[in-house]
């Protein structure tokens, strides 16, 4: 679902749509490549079954989750 959002939304899912969010490369704030995008999903679905991985998002300066550091992606309002 993430992932073929992301590419049809371009960076976007349903929910980052209506809060006016999406998905961009860290620092430069262009839509990222498709291999960016399923790495960042494929990531984000194996977090998905470990839900505590998710406060390692509250450690970081940038409020990251460990998908968008290990896809170096982030979610920006536009």
């Amino acid at each position: 679902y993430f992932f073929i959002c992301d590419i049809i939304f371009k960076g976007s899912s349903i929910g980052k749509k209506i809060l006016s969010m999406q998905v961009t490369v860290y620092e430069e704030k262009e839509q990222p490549s498709v291999i960016k995008l399923f790495v960042r999903s494929l990531i984000k679905s194996i977090c998905f079954y470990f839900p505590l991985i998710y406060f390692f998002a509250l450690l970081n300066e940038d409020y990251q989750a460990l998908h968008d550091k290990a896809a170096k992606t982030m979610v920006i309002d536009y």
